[in-house]
């Protein structure tokens, strides 16, 4: 029996595989804001360029407005969490100040 590509038999199946790797952003982002450590928000940077390879998939999808709305809450973590980077290093350079 032939087994046909999976995108194939469900096309919109990469437009919920975006949806799951903005989830996974929007989590990873969320611990590296209420635990900054380089640890966490370089887990977060992994998980944006994974987003980002996902939305790439469904850059030509018919449904345009859910990969509209999947860039834009990528677009809205990736500013999240650079202000946690932005917050992190000014913490860190306030700690080495008062050492």
């Amino acid at each position: 029996m032939m087994h046909k590509n999976q995108s194939t038999m469900h096309p919109h199946n990469s437009l919920a595989e975006a949806k799951n790797a903005i989830k996974k952003v929007q989590n990873a982002v969320a611990q590296a804001d209420s635990h900054p450590s380089p640890i966490l928000i370089e887990q977060a940077q992994h998980a944006i360029k994974k987003a980002e390879r996902a939305l790439t998939e469904v850059q030509d999808d018919e449904n345009r407005l859910a990969v509209k709305d999947r860039a834009d809450q990528l677009a809205i973590a990736k500013a999240q969490l650079s202000t946690v980077m932005t917050t992190s290093e000014s913490e860190i350079a306030s700690d080495n100040r008062t050492v």
